[in-house]
């Protein structure tokens, strides 16, 4: 409900009766007593609401000591029911029928005894109107943004995937500003053109000017920009000019040169796909800290890894708690969990990584804790934590045929994404914790899957231990993620019950976590969902406080994590209490002592507006020329844009969103909805945004 607010001051209207009873009383002449009716004025009231109002009656010698009060109001619509008292101050409440317009009416109180009646002077009444509704809600984009320029700093030349190519023989001069592939065109087919490709015969067939375009693989995807190669050799000029010429055909909603660039910033490739750094402010974060300032080292208690070619130089010697011995690396399976999480965790740009890491720096001591089966005992989960911090534990010994070497690299931070429902944390766990976090050691660990409370799940409801739910593309606890008091931050571990578009790719991909697996010469990168891929999130987010500042301990690191999350909205949280949420999503920029992080430049334009209708289907309302009774808009930095209008009047209204983008794939989004708002009530509207041809 909207609250009303009412100011009647009962304490100085009673003072005031008091006066006036005592200077009634103080009168020293036999003259006879007259009789007063009071009315205090009321307080402002909404139209179908109810007013008190304080009376105070003065009897004389006029009125017994028994009188029954009535109101009179120059308004039918205002009402009160009648009040028989033999005090001298009493208290009538005022019903003001929802049909009474907003306007300032007359009231008087009659005081009557049977015999005698009095009545008071009038009082203004001020109705309102009817009590406005409040709509909240928000529009949730396919196309989630990213920053064009994540803030990395430049690399060399050597480490850039872009290359310049200088100009030669097939490259005029003239075209020293304008490089292409010769022969080489980037084509966007339309819907519609696959269909009548297939009834000319040609489906991998682009015919222009008499110059043929095929395509290298078999596959055409409509909907998707994609490399068609001339089958005659073309000059950079002719191809330019062909890609224009094949750009005007019905069939084609965009073609381009494959354009050369030289270096200037390097960005992974696939950043603009990993919507869940954006939603961290983690471009921001790394304009104050990279990872690279002090060395900083984290454990994956995991699968084990895999070397993947973006993570060459993060791995440190760890240790395989399963067939105990130094090689934690994981083979055959397709998956490999660990990788997957060290991935997000940290990166090297001289890799030219295919997708982004948190920390530039951080190196990894990959612990292989779980088997094949993605399973792992307590006692080897034990020992991987207290081998990979690097410190005894009063009263812990390795189990019996365990004898790992001495780590070289204990760990700063330990990341485990894994957990188990075993009740209150053991005791040896607990010890153990308390003793790796009193040894300055931050541990990490995921909530847990089960769309439970974390109360039941260790290691996440171990003291000490940094508990990581998670969200989804729309900063919402995520259907599976755990809850509970101990769980302390939120972070990005993706939902597939969305899809979402990057800005430059027409494709609608799982809203997972997007990150590294597989090995070799196989190395591959996938999505994938869970608290799993939550924690090592804010794994690398400690990797990066601690390389800004070595001096902060575990209980620095957690106030610095919980006190600048961002807290989940009662509707995100999806709990009874938002306590269940614990601080909300963690923001990197701000845990750094970073400046709030603005739009930046290029970001898409949001607008919702709203419109009153005449018609319950609004059928009367013209989005395009009637004037909206408000408007919510701005630059969208994430996959959603939150609205809320206040003071609406009830009745029927339309909302129109769209969001604007035109520098990618989907130019313009739109949708719209049509809303009850009812007296004192705030809806809620979850608007989702379809591409526009």
């Amino acid at each position: 409900m909207i609250s009303r607010t009412t100011s009647v001051s009962h304490a100085r209207r009673a003072i005031m009766a008091f006066v006036l009873i005592a200077l009634a009383a103080c009168r020293t002449t036999p003259a006879p007593q007259e009789a007063t009716v009071v009315v205090f004025p009321p307080d402002p009231v909404y139209s179908g609401d109810s007013v008190e109002i304080q009376v105070t009656v003065v009897r004389g010698e006029v009125l017994g000591a028994a009188v029954e009060l009535s109101l009179v109001a120059d308004e039918g619509g205002i009402t009160a029911e009648s009040v028989s008292t033999t005090d001298a101050v009493a208290t009538m409440t005022i019903e003001v029928d929802a049909t009474v317009p907003a306007d300032t009416y007359s009231l008087t109180v009659v005081a009557d005894d049977g015999v005698a009646s009095v009545e008071s002077e009038a009082v203004a009444l001020e109705v309102l109107g009817v009590l406005p509704g409040a709509l909240r809600g928000e529009v949730r984009s396919l196309l989630i943004p990213t920053p064009s320029d994540p803030g990395f700093v430049t690399p060399t030349l050597a480490s850039s995937r872009f290359v310049s190519m200088v100009p030669g023989d097939d490259v005029p001069l003239e075209h020293d500003e304008m490089r292409a592939v010769p022969g080489e065109v980037l084509v966007r087919l339309a819907s519609t053109a696959a269909v009548g490709a297939a009834r000319e015969g040609a489906a991998h067939r682009l015919r222009v000017d008499g110059v043929d375009f095929v395509r290298p693989t078999d596959v055409v995807q409509v909907g998707r920009l994609e490399k068609w190669v001339a089958a005659t050799p073309l000059s950079v000029e002719e191809t330019i000019a062909l890609a224009r010429r094949i750009e005007a055909r019905p069939d084609v909603v965009t073609a381009m040169p494959n354009w050369i660039f030289s270096a200037h910033q390097t960005v992974p490739p696939a950043f603009e796909l990993q919507w869940h750094f954006p939603s961290i402010d983690l471009h921001a974060a790394w304009s104050v800290e990279t990872g690279t300032s002090n060395a900083v080292t984290v454990a994956v208690i995991d699968t084990g890894y895999q070397a993947h070619v973006d993570l060459e130089g993060i791995w440190l010697p760890g240790y395989d708690f399963v067939d105990l011995d130094d090689d934690a690396t994981e083979v055959g399976v397709e998956f490999s969990h660990g990788t997957h999480v060290s991935g997000t965790i940290a990166m090297r740009l001289a890799n030219d990584p295919f997708v982004a890491g948190v920390s530039h720096g951080a190196g990894i001591v990959p612990i292989r804790f779980l088997d094949e089966t993605g399973s792992g005992t307590i006692d080897d989960l034990l020992a991987g934590m207290v081998w990979a911090s690097g410190l005894e534990v009063a009263g812990y010994d390795y189990p019996e045929g365990v004898d790992p070497p001495p780590n070289e690299h204990p760990a700063d931070v330990i990341n485990m994404s894994l957990g188990g429902r075993v009740g209150p944390c053991p005791v040896e766990m607990a010890n153990v914790t308390q003793a790796l976090v009193s040894g300055g050691v931050v541990l990490v660990a995921s909530a847990g899957n089960a769309s439970q409370d974390t109360a039941m799940f260790s290691p996440g409801n171990c003291p000490g231990v940094i508990t990581v739910g998670a969200t989804g593309p729309y900063d919402e606890r995520a259907y599976y993620s755990n809850f509970g008091a101990d769980v302390d931050v939120f972070a990005p571990g993706g939902n597939f019950d969305f899809g979402y578009v990057s800005e430059n790719i027409l494709a609608v991909f799982p809203a997972g976590v997007l990150s590294t697996t597989g090995a070799g010469e196989e190395s591959g990168w996938l999505w994938a969902q869970g608290t799993s891929m939550a924690a090592p999130h804010v794994s690398g987010l400690v990797a990066l406080l601690l390389a800004a500042d070595p001096t902060l301990d575990p209980e620095d690191v957690r106030f610095r994590l919980t006190s600048t999350a961002t807290p989940l909205t009662f509707e995100g949280c999806d709990r009874p209490s938002l306590e269940d949420c614990g601080a909300g999503l963690v923001n990197a920029n701000l845990a750094l002592g970073g400046e709030p992080a603005s739009a930046w430049a290029g970001a898409p334009t949001v607008s919702v507006s709203i419109f009153a209708c005449a018609e319950a289907d609004c059928a009367d309302v013209d989005s395009d020329s009637d004037t909206p009774a408000s408007v919510s808009s701005g630059p969208l930095t994430r996959g959603y844009w939150p609205f809320a209008f206040d003071d609406l009047a009830p009745g029927t209204y339309a909302v129109w969103a769209t969001v604007e983008a035109p520098d990618t794939v989907l130019p313009l989004q739109a949708g719209s909805a049509v809303v009850e708002v009812t007296s004192g009530e705030s809806e809620r509207l979850v608007i989702d945004l379809d591409p526009v041809e």
